[in-house]
């Protein structure tokens, strides 16, 4: 197989370019390893589009595999290899990478490409989280699918299928995810049952833990609203905080996203 390579510059020593490519050669596949250039990154892709790789492969956090995803999904179709880095690879270990470098690259060089749903926010695809509430306050968020509200005061949502990501940020996920679905875990301002959580509310006007349960619900889109003066809400998208107009739409991609996934015979990281 053949593959494009991009790192990012912050990926750490151990990712050279060279022991990439060598670990490539050695499982019998081409690889054109590079260094990851968010301003030339269209072009790359677009070069890529044309060229007779099999795969593009993202080396770095969530943000450079976002950009990568969402340039690839907007140049024809080829797929997206993810290699592990060795900070928060939650989308490498929810698609089965194993964790060492040289396993990673070995399992990608006998990778196999499917297709698979994913989730985007007003036109921009996310892989593995995407949050309203939870690193910027927000309250009274009006949530809806379809034209039929399902929330009218909530304080938080969470839109994800990773059970990593989620049990990272203290959310229990759901038992079965649904793959054709988003994955919506919402929460409300928590109702104080104890003398100390009246006491709170009442006196300093907060709560005791800021927010109520996450509840899970699978919907087949999701309008967030807000009341607030500036009609604006801060997203964090795989990472980056983007700031918003309201509404904020998500949705199943109608598209779905060609993946390339490790090849089997090769250990995974585990969970």
């Amino acid at each position: 197989m053949k593959f494009l390579v991009l790192l990012n510059h912050a990926a750490g020593a151990e990712l050279t370019k060279g022991r990439i490519a060598d670990r490539f050669a050695a499982a019998g596949a081409d690889a054109d390893v590079r260094m990851f250039e968010p301003r030339a990154l269209d072009e790359q892709i677009k070069d890529a589009a044309q060229s007779d790789i099999d795969a593009v492969i993202a080396a770095g956090e969530n943000g450079t595999i976002n950009a990568v995803a969402n340039a690839l999904a907007s140049n024809g179709r080829k797929a997206l290899g993810v290699l592990p880095t060795g900070g928060n690879d939650f989308l490498a270990r929810d698609l089965g990478m194993p964790a060492e470098l040289d396993n990673a690259v070995d399992a990608l060089a006998v990778g196999k490409v499917t297709e698979m749903p994913v989730a985007e926010l007003n036109g921009r695809i996310f892989l593995s989280l995407s949050t309203i509430g939870l690193h910027s306050p927000a309250k009274n968020l009006k949530l809806s699918t379809r034209g039929r509200t399902v929330a009218k005061n909530a304080s938080a949502v969470v839109i994800s299928s990773n059970a990593h990501q989620l049990r990272a940020i203290g959310i229990q996920p759901a038992s079965t995810k649904e793959h054709d679905l988003l994955n919506v875990y919402v929460a409300s301002p928590p109702q104080p049952t104890t003398f100390v959580g009246r006491w709170l509310r009442d006196t300093l006007g907060r709560s005791e833990s800021g927010l109520g349960p996450f509840v899970h619900m699978p919907l087949p889109d999701l309008r967030v609203e807000t009341a607030g003066r500036s009609g604006k809400l801060i997203a964090i998208i795989d990472g980056d905080a983007v700031l918003l107009r309201s509404p904020l739409v998500y949705r199943i991609r109608p598209a779905r996203l060609r993946m390339l996934l490790p090849g089997t015979g090769v250990a995974s990281g585990g969970a």
